[in-house]
């Protein structure tokens, strides 16, 4: 009653009504306009995750930040590329947003404490053949000494002890291909996604300012360049999804329903309700995350199956009137998209008590939007009909029929669709490697693929902060304890901290060496032998520098193990693929709960944020399923009764059986992302049973009236496909994947509800 005295009077003045609402509209979508997304993975997992709490610190705290900014020089002779490098280190180095800038192995820097480094053995060994060398000079040197056999004597040779280690490069970092890089090591972290737009936008200027006399080309990779390319791909693909959908939405809906004028009724709504969406989870959460950034794409697709429903209703109405005709399908299909609505924001609302965030957050803002949408429809369609009429297609009385042409063969059908489906049930998989998720095909990746090669490493180490060197010893006794005794301690590589940059046996080898420099020094004219002469200047520079302590290590090497306040910094390499799931999960347990003084400690890494991703998904995609399923009976018990609900629950189970079964018949894996197409299906399916319900309900076995509904569920379910399937133009793997989930499952789904539609005429 009081909804009727509502109509009445916003289509007592439809015209103002319609500038009003309209008007609050402009404003919700200037709203929307400002939201942005954020790809970033840690978005995706709550505050108080230990993977998102260690990232956190390390940006605090962590003076290498965990990433970099690759410039890559090409296009000019390799000598003037160095020279560009040199002069781009000196330029870049001013920047504000810059810690430092690398152009060469960090190693050179301790050239000078290169013999430190050799082993003691060779240290002696070393010692033992300069001074015999040295004695040889000096007999040769006295004048009352006689060679009787004439051979000078031997050159020193070093080569066997220098092939036993390794040599760092020379003028600079040098691709196979002839490029070079320099790495830029900005002082902020690479989550904050303005500051490094601005930070690559003044690199670049400065770039190119530099490279033009060379006539050289600089491009960037690292951390920092591929998530500003991953954020910028990511909001193109939405941009270039949404602008698909509604173009194919409005061929196909005007194919559907026959007339413009009903085209709008069904768009105009739905566009209001999905902007209100928006606005409403940027006034919630600030920025979309990857999950929630097609947010509009799926709405518009599940959406506008409440107004396929209430204008194909209206449509068939036989009431005089637009205002009769609103009535009429409101209280028809009106109550069965309520019921649908109300299924879908108890089953997807069950998410927003997820600790996976990205689960939460897609919860809140579907049930939000869901209920926007329909507001809108509930709101603007009675002025919006009276303003522009409804094209009729009356569905004739002689319409009713007492039987379905073509036999009884719908619940064979059934029976067969979900028992050949069910076959593909224990194929089904979820894909734990996110390296597939991600943006692999832009320039950034690409290069930093050769980056990697050229350096000789591809995987991120995981950082330990320790308070002293008692704890680090006690976590690096603990972590080789792991390697040594757990079953999957193989993944755990070496452990590098200031300290342990040290040489060994560091005081007796300095005495040794400068004994020998002392020896050189007591010599009254300098060694004849090249190599002799090269020793006597390294061990001067050696000596003049001195031993080499924690707080001496030079700036270049200590960086990368520097904390921004007093503490330890640990480095843990790993020995294995960490994009493979049971390496990522075994280095990341193994190395979480390490002891320390008063406490423990976790290593922190990409690793880890990437496993608590995909182990939070993994563990809360079944939760949000039954969610779904518990909410379907809850309502459709509510609306329809006990035993409704039963056949509706039944029903929606056969229909995630095919599903499920499609999906791992075909090979096709779920992922965090693609995983949200399940309920979304469920919802539908649900939608389509309450409407086939509320149709038996009020008009019986009019099958004209059956007939029809059974086209508008065939068309919002073809609408929500087309809605996920234009995911298939993203350049990004998860959105493409959902895509292909989305085609495969939800047209199974549609076959059971069809198949079930079928069954119930046959029986009527």
């Amino acid at each position: 009653m009081i909804y009727n005295q509502f109509v009445a009077g916003m289509t007592a003045r439809p015209r103002l009504a319609l500038v009003v609402l309209f008007a609050l509209a402009a404003l919700i979508v200037a709203a929307a306009a400002g939201v942005r997304i954020d790809a970033d993975l840690g978005r995706l997992l709550p505050d108080d995750s230990p993977s998102v709490h260690g990232l956190r610190q390390l940006q605090n705290e962590y003076r290498d930040q965990v990433g970099r900014l690759t410039l890559v020089i090409s296009g000019a002779p390799l000598e003037d590329e160095h020279k560009l490098a040199r002069e781009l280190q000196r330029e870049l180095a001013m920047d504000p947003g810059v810690d430092r800038v690398v152009i060469e192995d960090p190693r050179r820097a301790l050239l000078p404490w290169r013999l430190l480094y050799l082993s003691l053995d060779d240290v002696r060994t070393v010692d033992a053949r300069v001074r015999a060398r040295i004695r040889a000079e000096k007999r040769a040197a006295h004048p009352l000494f006689i060679d009787v056999g004439g051979s000078p004597p031997t050159p020193l040779d070093f080569s066997d002890i220098e092939a036993r280690y390794p040599t760092t490069r020379g003028s600079g970092y040098e691709t196979a291909d002839g490029r070079v890089l320099v790495f830029v090591h900005p002082n902020f972290p690479a989550s904050d996604l303005d500051a490094s737009r601005d930070l690559i936008k003044r690199i670049g200027t400065a770039s190119r300012l530099l490279a033009q006399p060379y006539g050289a080309r600089i491009d960037m990779t690292g951390r920092y360049q591929k998530r500003i390319d991953q954020q910028v791909l990511i909001e193109r693909d939405i941009r270039n999804a949404s602008l698909l959908v509604v173009l194919l939405l409005l061929g196909f809906l005007l194919y559907h329903l026959r007339s413009v004028r009903n085209l709008a009724l069904v768009l105009l709504p739905l566009g209001v309700g999905t902007a209100t969406a928006v606005a409403t989870a940027r006034l919630t959460f600030g920025d979309l995350n990857i999950l929630t950034a097609f947010l509009m794409t799926i709405l518009m697709g599940v959406g506008v199956d409440y107004g396929i429903h209430f204008v194909d209703r209206m449509a068939q109405s036989e009431a005089e009137t637009s205002v009769d005709r609103w009535l009429d399908a409101f209280s028809s299909a009106g109550h069965a998209n309520v019921y649908a609505a109300l299924t879908t924001i108890v089953g997807l609302g069950s998410l927003s008590v997820s600790e996976f965030r990205a689960f939460h957050e897609f919860g809140v803002i579907a049930a939000l939007g869901i209920i926007a949408v329909l507001g809108a429809y509930i709101v603007i369609l009675p002025p919006l009909s009276e303003v522009l009429g409804v094209t009729s297609t009356h569905v004739a009385k002689a319409c009713r029929e007492g039987a379905l042409r073509g036999g009884r063969w719908g619940a064979p059908a059934l029976a067969a669709v979900v028992a050949v489906s069910a076959l593909g049930l224990p194929r089904v998989a979820f894909d734990r490697n996110l390296e597939a998720l991600s943006i692999r095909d832009v320039p950034s990746a690409k290069l930093d693929v050769l980056v990697n090669e050229t350096l000789g490493q591809s995987q991120t180490p995981a950082v330990i902060l320790a308070d002293n060197l008692t704890d680090v010893h006690t976590i690096e006794a603990e972590i080789e304890r792991r390697r040594r005794e757990e079953p999957d301690g193989a993944v755990l590589g070496p452990v590098v901290y200031r300290e342990k940059l040290l040489p060994a046996d560091q005081a007796e080898k300095f005495a040794i060496l400068r004994d020998l420099h002392d020896e050189f020094q007591r010599l009254r004219r300098a060694p004849a032998d090249p190599r002799a002469k090269e020793l006597v200047a390294e061990l001067t520079d050696l000596v003049n520098a001195g031993p080499l302590t924690a707080n001496t290590l030079p700036r270049e090497v200590a960086a990368p193990l520097s904390r921004n306040r007093a503490g330890e910094v640990m480095l843990v390499m790993p020995a294995g693929d960490l994009q493979d799931y049971e390496t990522s999960e075994a280095f990341v347990r193994l190395l979480q709960r390490l002891p320390k003084a008063g406490g423990t400690v976790n290593g922190v890494s990409e690793a880890h944020l990437l496993h608590d991703v995909l182990t939070l998904a993994e563990r809360d995609a079944p939760r949000m399923v039954v969610g779904v399923l518990v909410a379907i009976f809850i309502i459709a018990s509510l609306g329809l009764g006990i035993r409704c609900a039963a056949i509706l629950t039944t029903l929606n189970l056969f229909g995630l059986i095919s599903m499920l079964g499609l999906l791992g018949l075909f090979g096709i894996t779920l992922n965090f992302i693609n995983v949200i197409v399940l309920p979304i299906g469920l919802g539908l399916a649900v939608d389509a049973s309450f409407h086939r319900e509320i149709t038996a309900e009020r008009y019986g076995p009019d099958l004209g009236r059956h007939r029809h509904t059974r086209r508008s569920i065939a068309a919002a379910f073809t609408t929500t496909m087309i809605g996920f399937a234009v995911l298939e133009v993203a350049r990004h793997t998860g959105l493409r994947s959902v895509a292909t989930v989305a085609v495969v499952a939800l047209g199974a789904s549609l076959a059971v509800q069809l198949l079930a539609y079928r069954i119930y005429l046959e029986r009527t």
